[in-house]
């Protein structure tokens, strides 16, 4: 099993982002990941490309979501919170550490 997923997003303006996650050890599935992945960035650049959403607004609902799929784990609600908390950290601190290359000017 791969130890890091990576992940690349291209914007309109030509420019890329490129990310490095740490997956978790008890990870079943980089591909599975990466496919979910792939959805939810899809669905948010749908809603955003349409409707006027603010990023807290976004932010708030992804939250929400994190939380509704938690509470359908069945892991005591303190190591489901930190466990959590663990991967929202290391996913953070890959966020900080991503490579933004700029768009290509010819």
């Amino acid at each position: 099993m791969p130890k890091n997923l990576p992940f690349t997003v291209f914007h309109r303006s030509g420019g890329a982002v490129e990310y490095n996650f740490p997956l978790h050890p008890e990870t079943q599935s980089a591909a599975d990941v990466h496919s979910v992945l792939e959805h939810l960035r899809d669905a948010l650049t749908f809603l955003l490309d349409n409707k006027k959403i603010g990023n807290g607004d976004v932010l708030q609902a992804i939250t929400m979501m994190l939380c509704m799929r938690a509470d359908r784990v069945d892991v005591d609600r303190d190591v489901m919170r930190s466990l959590i908390e663990q991967m929202v950290a290391s996913n953070m601190a890959a966020t900080y550490a991503a490579v933004h290359n700029q768009a290509s000017r010819a």
